[in-house]
């Protein structure tokens, strides 16, 4: 699950962040993996490098993704707690993350696609909560293939293709 927390943290920022508007989207980098933290097929804590150039604290209060494919689901991530980026800062930020699978055949199927990285076959729904200073933005996107969704809003170095 490390391989998908990976990369789906960091796009889920900037799926988050597009929705605020593009100054805030200029204004935040979300850097490499700092420290990965397994908590055996339940949990893990991941923690990047972000800057955040505005004056505004981030807080990341609530984020689900749900995998599918074509069979049903394969199970969801879920935030546990916030993540809160203070404003003019740069620095880690830990994020702690709880993984419920429908059954353990349903998990190992997961987690092998996004290691051969055979993004074609899975489906994402995303379900999030930012709050921007004052501002708070709940975004959400439905049922899509998650290769689409890794090119919409990944950074050029997670690009598919």
């Amino acid at each position: 699950m490390r391989t998908l927390l990976k990369y789906v943290l960091p796009v889920l920022f900037a799926a988050l962040l597009s929705g605020c508007g593009a100054s805030l989207v200029r204004k935040v980098r979300i850097g490499e993996e700092v420290a990965v933290r397994q908590y055996g097929t339940v949990g893990l804590d991941l923690t990047f490098e972000v800057e955040n150039a505005s004056r505004r604290t981030l807080r990341l209060e609530e984020a689900e993704l749900e995998f599918f494919t074509g069979a049903g689901s394969l199970g969801r991530a879920v935030l546990r707690g916030s993540v809160e980026i203070p404003g003019r800062s740069c620095g880690p930020v830990c994020s702690r993350w709880k993984f419920d699978f429908p059954d353990a055949a349903a998990g190992m199927v997961l987690r092998k696609r996004l290691e051969e990285g055979d993004y074609a076959r899975l489906e994402v729904e995303v379900r999030m909560t930012l709050r921007a200073g004052a501002v708070r933005r709940r975004v959400s996107f439905e049922r899509m293939p998650f290769s689409e969704f890794l090119n919409i809003f990944a950074e050029d170095r997670m690009r598919l293709g």
